[in-house]
């Protein structure tokens, strides 16, 4: 009984292995697709204003929301002499009660995706794949979210997520909350030099699994290695790829 068992097991193993190195196989699993939560953005709530950062340039922010370094001297149209995080309010003209908007020019572009970029104290919450988080958003039938990222569910299994500002960004309309400061995204390819979907789900088994940053190597599908559902099939050959490392 033993013996015909593992024979059993043996066998099984060996024919998922072999589904999992022909991506083919499984491809049918896997799909381009939002996970359909009903979400609704919210009016943030006033943010009480901060006060001018007239302060000396050796103590201000020397890096953005996102981390990125900012340039020490830098200068931006209308704004002239300006030093790391700068309140481009004060350049100009001061609104009352407007939250401060503290900006400064980076480093690298590539790590905040822009030549500016937005620095503290009114910093937003990022998702892992680094796309912004919504202030203030609510599920259908469920509490309002009012700092970001939440759990409206209660789910113990789940982190918290939230809704972001560009469901382009992040391939569908949430995500989950990174605990610190995240660059932007960056596209993935394949090994075959084929653009990854940023925003993918697949079924194993009964549960629905999703990645949110371009490449993920699913549980329980007996992968090595990171693999993504490509924007072009007709690069690929298929629906899915092997990740470039």
């Amino acid at each position: 009984m033993a013996a015909r068992s593992l024979r059993k097991v043996v066998l099984a193993i060996s024919v998922f292995g072999s589904l999992a190195e022909n991506l083919a196989e499984i491809s049918q699993l896997f799909q381009k697709v939002d996970s359909s939560k009903p979400l609704t953005m919210l009016n943030a709530p006033e943010v009480a204003a901060s006060p001018a950062a007239n302060v000396g340039s050796g103590e201000r922010d020397r890096t953005t929301c996102r981390g990125c370094d900012c340039y020490h001297r830098w200068m931006g149209q209308d704004y002239a002499g300006l030093t790391y995080c700068t309140e481009f309010t004060d350049a100009n003209e001061a609104t009352a009660g407007e939250p401060a908007n503290m900006r400064c020019l980076v480093h690298d572009s590539h790590c905040e995706g822009s030549a500016e970029g937005r620095c503290g104290p009114n910093c937003p919450r990022y998702t892992t794949n680094g796309c912004e988080c919504a202030k203030s958003w609510v599920q259908e039938g469920h509490e309002e979210c009012h700092d970001s990222c939440c759990n409206p569910t209660g789910d113990l299994q789940t982190d918290s997520w939230c809704m972001v500002t560009d469901p382009a960004c992040q391939g569908m309309s949430w995500g989950p909350c990174s605990p610190e400061p995240m660059k932007h995204p960056h596209e993935r390819l394949t090994a075959k030099g084929c653009k990854c979907s940023n925003g993918w789900s697949v079924k194993v088994g009964e549960e629905l699994e999703y990645c949110h940053t371009f490449c993920c190597t699913p549980a329980g599908l007996g992968l090595e290695g990171e693999v993504c559902v490509v924007e072009d099939e007709g690069c690929e050959g298929m629906s899915i790829g092997r990740c470039k490392a």
